[in-house]
């Protein structure tokens, strides 16, 4: 393997590790919005039993 071709592959890695860390952000941030909707909903619901 020449030197170029094993920059491009840690390059390629990099890249692919950042869509990844990018992708799982977004999946924390989607869980983040339904608890959030969630606790509203039932914060709601506790308030309307008082």
């Amino acid at each position: 393997m020449s030197a170029e071709q094993v920059w491009r592959s840690v390059i390629f890695k990099a890249e692919g590790d950042q869509q990844a860390a990018v992708r799982r952000a977004e999946g924390f941030s989607q869980a983040l919005q339904r608890i959030c909707a969630f606790a509203w909903y039932f914060d709601g619901n506790t308030m309307a039993l008082q």
